[in-house]
């Protein structure tokens, strides 16, 4: 905790305050406006968390509008919503985060929810192919049917209260076991065999 609390003051986040952290492209796709609105609009959803969006300006958001309202939303709620641009030290906040959350509409299987299990933060994500493969409801996050505010709620309230500490490190244990480089590697040595006798 006190490391986190370290690492908040050398981010110009607040302390004493949930992360909920989002990282990704901000484009429509990974839904991440619909997001930072739901959240100003039920004021964190009673968690008295802040929501930290991570990433660099879409493509597809040529003219910078989408970016824009984003940045425009946390101007006008910094106690709700926080934007930052694409740090190549992304681990300091996996590190300072409390729960990562990602509203994605598709998915393949999402590095952004691998590295924050590794990071031992439970994951809120909508169900979309990949996230729901990777996230254990109950063990290691929750999912939440798209558009379901409700349901969304209720996972970022479970995931950054008490309850996401044993959540995290289920998190990271499974990351550990099944999802690291030598766990995937023994996986495809185990194919190549059974393909080759």
């Amino acid at each position: 905790r006190d490391q986190r609390m370290a690492l908040h003051e050398e981010l110009g986040l607040p302390t004493g305050q949930p992360i909920a952290l989002y990282v990704g492209v901000l484009d429509q796709r990974k839904n991440i406006e619909w997001l930072a609105e739901q959240w100003v609009r039920d004021h964190a959803f009673g968690t008295n968390g802040l929501l930290l969006a991570v990433g660099p300006q879409s493509r597809e958001d040529t003219n910078g509008a989408l970016r824009g309202r984003l940045v425009a939303l946390g101007e006008s709620h910094p106690g709700l919503f926080a934007l930052r641009d694409f740090s190549s030290d992304i681990l300091s906040y996996y590190q300072s985060a409390d729960a990562l959350i990602l509203p994605s509409l598709k998915e393949g299987l999402p590095n952004v929810v691998l590295e924050a299990m590794a990071c031992g933060l439970p994951c809120v994500a909508a169900r979309a192919s990949g996230s729901r493969e990777l996230i254990r409801e109950g063990e290691t996050g929750y999912t939440y049917a798209h558009g379901d505010v409700t349901e969304m709620g209720e996972a970022l309230r479970r995931c950054l209260s008490v309850e996401g500490v044993r959540l995290g490190g289920n998190a990271r244990e499974v990351a550990q076991t099944q999802y690291s480089i030598q766990a995937i590697a023994d996986r495809y040595e185990l194919l190549y065999e059974q393909l080759l006798s």
